[in-house]
This record gives C-alpha cells, structure tokens and sequence, in this order.
C-alpha cells in the first residue's frame, strides 16, 4: 500500500524526528543503538524513521504519539506495532536480537513523504538463522528478512 503524507503531516513527523534527535544528543536516548556508527546520519534516520512511522499510523487509521515519551525505545511506535525504515524499495524487514518477540514488525519503504507499506512479520518469525547477516561487515549483524517473507499489509 502507498502513502502519501500531507506537508503538514511531514511537518510533524519532521519536528518528531528532531526532537529525538535532540534527545539522542542531550543523552537522553541510547547513543549508539545497535552499533550504530558515530558517523551515521543520524538526522536522516530520526526525521526519516518518524515519517516512516505517521506513514503507518496514517494507513492504519492509528493515532501516532510522534517524539513519544523519553523511555519510547520500550514503547511501540504505532499502536502495538513497531516500524522499521529504509529508503530503498526493495530493502529488508531488520529485526535485532533483542526485538519482541511477539510485536509485530511493519517494513516501511520510501522517503519525503512518499511511502510503501511493504509488510509485516512478528519479531520471532524474523529471527530465523538463514536471515542472520552483517552487510556492511562492521560488526552490526541482525535478522534482515526479504519482502517476500512478509505478510502482505491488509491495512491491519
């Protein structure tokens, strides 16, 4: 499913992801989540995942908290679900080790407003050996599921 987000709706996803940002620099949020290297784009990856995030919200009809609380790495991101981004169309589904088992996990595709519901598994179906790979080689291995693994979004 596609989604489209309004300019005000960029808008307050975008104020969401910078508020994280600022958290995440003030210290107030895990600093190198995953081993998430000092010189990521950080930004990108807080304003884009907050996009990513209202993109789902609006496609299941949910209400979404935006910044969230300051503990909201123990929260879902939308509803009881938890969204993982990636601006490449045909990019996978990553889920950690320490990810829920039982959540379900949303893949979202896209970028500046223009998304892809590309599915959803729940966190111990995607935690399968054969999906246990680091990409990069830098030391930040995870389960990275395919699309064609995930259940199809039903709008639930």
């Amino acid at each position: 499913m596609r989604v489209s987000l309004t300019s005000d709706e960029i808008f307050l996803a975008a104020t969401a992801g910078v508020i994280r940002r600022m958290r995440g620099i003030s210290g107030k949020l895990d600093k190198n989540q995953h081993g998430l290297p000092d010189n990521a784009p950080r930004w990108e990856n807080d304003i884009e995942g907050a996009l990513a995030e209202s993109a789902l919200a609006k496609a299941l009809g949910q209400y979404w908290r935006g910044a969230g609380p300051l503990d909201e790495r123990h929260h879902p991101d939308v509803a009881d679900f938890d969204v993982r981004a990636t601006k490449y169309e045909n990019g996978h589904l990553i889920i950690h080790p320490d990810d829920a088992n039982k959540r379900r996990f949303y893949l979202v595709t896209g970028s500046d407003g223009e998304y892809r519901i590309a599915g959803w598994c729940y966190g111990e179906e995607g935690k399968r050996e054969r999906w246990w790979r680091d990409p990069t080689g830098k030391g930040r291995p995870a389960f990275f599921v395919p699309q064609s693994e995930l259940r199809a979004f039903n709008g639930k």
